[in-house]
């Protein structure tokens, strides 16, 4: 089940990449599709003249909105889908899991199979030796009697007749035994023969099992290049989210911290407030209070006032011992140099210090009586253990090691209480631990510590900051702490054997947690459930890549710093040591590192600290965190199992979904291409009527210029007409009377006004011709510039020439009609 969702998973980031690049391609065909619009909206005018345009353009839009709506709702699949890989992200670190424990197994099975052919190998090269002794010894018995039989025959003994039954006897057992010997040495045979076809056999099983456990290797290896290539992608992301989680937690941190700050500064202000208040309310209380004492000492009278400053002297000569003894000091000098030994002159001296008479004459009679000025001691039981006794004591104690109180009060006459109180009361001796320390068993051991101490030290000072690893192992029963050693009963019998009895395992429990400290802080803690000291393939794997190396990044980004673990074989494999040194990492070499120095180590410490803790409510809470953890990882397992499912029925509906929205698009894809075909049909067509329109112009312009000539003639034509006329005229007003041949003739002829008059007709309408040809052509010329215009609007946006050029053509089949 395993390698098949390893299988799926390459599978369904195939099909998350084909679903991201069909989102992108419909995203670009949208952007296309609202440029267009834009375009089209640019240009009003055009729009406004064609009804049916405007609603493909609405259809247009509306396509455009569900388009839209339909990438909405891709996108939120792609984040969805992104959450699945998330998900299968965690099934992978699980499979992971999975095939390194398939990679312990199959080392387990390399050595058993290693065990078994050892033993098989064994087997057989005795059988094989006992055989051979045994081939062995046949064939020196068969040269032995080969020998026997040529020295017969040398000594002709063949040829001597038998002359008796125990010679025939004898020659006919020598044949039998050979029969045998042969007989035995052809199952020999057989036997070596069956030896060597099994060793064959078993050759060609080690071969099948080499070459079936190299192809295992190869698909471990690839599946683990496979995982670590993902693991490095999936740890970038999670240091870019680390990054940005620790960025904002500053942020945060940093904004808290200015407000704390605005907040102390308030209150520091308010506090000076109120001390200055207090500190004035209490200088004026102690104004007021001296002005009343004042008062009322100014009125009483004088006697009254002498006999209150004396006993106010009495009551404020309350002191220590050793200001007694100061006092009594200076009384009794001055008694003896200054006053000539006069009690008077020695009271009356120091009356006036404001010192009471009473204790001057106690001072003076106790000197007197004793002559000591010190205080005497007090009536009091005398001491069980004198001075001399006590400092015998500390001397038989001080600096040593096996020292019984009992024993020494038991010596002393005393009980061990009173030893122990005056020695804790009167003595500065104090009882101290005996500390932990390695032994050493040469004095090259002894010197490298303080060699390499030193070597550390001198590079502390130029300062640098150490970090330091270890690893503890705690045992899960409990045993070693002090209050699991001892039992209370009343009847040890009554007691059961868990309770009596402090069963041990061989190998028990034991829980490892490994952490680095430096002065910056602790890393994350390692914590593993294990029987075995720290490999160095975890050492490697789960202490420096996973939390010591980010420990590092976010505490010592500087650079100045020493890593110091200490002597353990798998803190200095290679594999750890190119680790640290590909990602430079200073740490102190092997030859350099200081031996048995737990005292210089302050994670040491750190560890005795731990174990000074409540062991039950450790184990209690480590027991939970254990449950807990296998409860969520079924739960996980079952989870992920569901979700397996969920996720293949989700792709089934994704694929079906895409398959929809591909037959979709491609359905308005090749609509649009229809319309564009029908577009470009229509523009063919009004490219072809605008050709038609050109050539009718330049006929209806060839015309005007024949009617423009035409018009020229028949000006010159009524001219010469007029002309005429008027010569005609002039004949007629010289001539002065008119006969009848040439009234007849000028009926006949007509009058030259008449003619005129007709011409003048002919010219009109010519004029008209004229007149209406003109206005033809400028309608013509007008309705060329307007299809120009909609020929040049109609090769950037495409869309709206067909109606605009249907909505010409009557105005040009009118024109064309003025001029016919």
């Amino acid at each position: 089940h395993k390698h098949e969702s390893t299988n799926v998973h390459p599978q369904q980031r195939q099909q998350i990449q084909t679903i991201e690049l069909q989102v992108k391609r419909l995203t670009e065909e949208n952007i296309h599709l609202n440029h267009q619009l834009t375009q089209q909206t640019s240009t009003p005018k055009l729009i406004q003249t064609g009804d049916s345009s405007n609603l493909q353009i609405q259809v247009l839009s509306d396509q455009i909105k569900k388009l839209s709506v339909d990438n909405g709702h891709l996108e939120k699949k792609v984040k969805s889908n992104e959450l699945l890989a998330k998900e299968a992200q965690q099934e992978k670190e699980n499979l992971t899991r999975y095939n390194e424990q398939l990679t312990h197994s199959l080392q387990n099975a390399e050595k058993d199979l290693k065990h078994v052919e050892e033993k098989h190998h064994k087997k057989i090269n005795e059988m094989q030796t006992l055989h051979m002794n045994d081939i062995n010894e046949y064939k020196s018995r068969i040269e032995k009697l080969e020998k026997d039989n040529e020295q017969l025959q040398h000594e002709e003994i063949v040829h001597v007749e038998p002359t008796a039954v125990t010679d025939i006897q004898t020659i006919t057992l020598n044949n039998e035994e050979r029969e045998q010997l042969e007989k035995e040495i052809q199952q020999l045979k057989q036997t070596i023969d069956l030896n060597q076809e099994n060793e064959r056999q078993s050759n060609d099983l080690k071969q099948k099992l080499i070459q079936e456990i190299e192809e295992y290797k190869n698909k471990i290896e690839n599946s683990q290049i496979q995982y670590q290539s993902k693991e490095n992608e999936l740890q970038q992301e999670i240091e870019q989210l680390k990054q940005l989680n620790t960025q904002q937690q500053q942020q945060t941190n940093d904004n808290e911290l200015a407000a704390k700050n605005t907040q102390l500064s308030i209150l520091q202000a308010e506090l000076d407030e109120a001390k200055s208040t207090v500190s004035q309310l209490e200088e004026r209380q102690r104004q007021q209070r001296e002005k009343h004492q004042q008062i009322l000492t100014d009125l009483l009278p004088s006697d009254i006032r002498n006999q209150l400053s004396n006993d106010n002297q009495f009551f404020t000569i309350r002191m220590r011992r050793d200001e007694r003894e100061v006092l009594s000091q200076r009384i009794c000098n001055f008694y003896c140099d200054s006053a000539n030994k006069s009690v008077k002159t020695t009271v009356n001296y120091f009356l006036k210090q404001n010192i009471s008479r009473r204790t001057i004459y106690y001072i003076l009679s106790k000197y007197l009586k004793c002559g000591i000025t010190k205080a005497l001691p007090r009536s009091s039981r005398s001491l069980k253990l004198s001075d001399k006794k006590l400092k015998n004591i500390v001397k038989s104690v001080n600096n040593r090691t096996g020292v019984s109180q009992r024993k020494i009060a038991k010596d002393s006459h005393v009980h061990q209480s009173t030893i122990s109180r005056n020695i804790r009361r009167r003595t500065s001796i104090r009882i101290r631990k005996r500390r932990i320390a390695p032994k050493m068993d040469s004095d090259d051991q002894e010197k490298r510590p303080k060699r390499n101490c030193g070597k550390l030290y001198r590079k502390l000072l130029r300062g640098f900051d150490l970090i330091l690893d270890d690893e503890k192992y705690f045992k899960l029963t409990g045993d070693n702490v002090n209050c699991n050693q001892f039992f209370y009963s009343t009847d040890p019998t009554t007691a059961s054997t868990d309770i009596k009895f402090r069963k041990e395992k061989k190998f028990q429990a034991k829980i490892m947690i490994w952490m680095a400290v430096s002065s910056m802080g602790i890393s994350n803690v390692y914590v593993y459930n294990s029987k075995q000291a720290i490999n160095q393939d975890t050492y490697l794997n789960e202490c420096i890549n996973k939390r010591l190396l980010p420990f590092i990044e976010k505490h010592h980004q500087n650079g100045n710093y020493l890593f110091w673990s200490d002597l353990a074989s798998a803190h200095y494999s290679k594999s750890v040591q190119e680790r640290l040194s590909e990602k430079n990492v200073p740490f102190v070499i092997c030859k350099d590192n200081p031996p048995n120095v737990p005292q210089v180590r302050p994670i040491e410490t750190l560890w005795n600290l731990l174990e000074q803790k409540d062991f039950d409510q450790w184990l209690s809470s480590y027991q939970q965190i254990f449950e807990s953890s296998q409860k969520h990882l079924q739960e996980q397992a079952i989870a992920i199992k569901n979700e397996n499912e969920q996720l293949q029925k989700n792709m089934k509906d994704i694929e079906s979904q895409l398959r929809n929205i591909q037959e979709a698009v491609e359905c308005k894809e090749e609509a649009l291409l229809t319309e564009l075909k029908s577009k470009d049909a229509a523009l063919e067509s009004i490219r072809n009527e605008n050709d038609q329109l050109n050539g009718e112009l330049q006929r209806l312009r060839n015309e005007i210029q024949r009617l423009q000539s035409a018009y020229d003639n028949s000006v010159s034509e009524v001219s010469a007409l007029k002309l005429q006329l008027d010569d005609r005229f002039l004949l007629a007003a010289n001539t002065p009377s008119v006969d009848s041949d040439q009234s007849f003739e000028i009926i006949k002829h007509p009058l030259p006004s008449l003619a005129a008059l007709v011409i003048d007709v002919r010219a009109e309408q010519v004029n008209e011709l004229i007149r209406s040809g003109k206005e033809a052509l400028e309608h013509q010329e007008s309705i060329t510039q307007q299809l120009d215009k909609h020929l040049n609007d109609m090769h950037p946006s495409g869309t709206g020439e067909t109606h605009a050029h249907n909505a010409d053509e009557p105005t040009v089949l009118s024109s064309t009609d003025q001029q016919s």
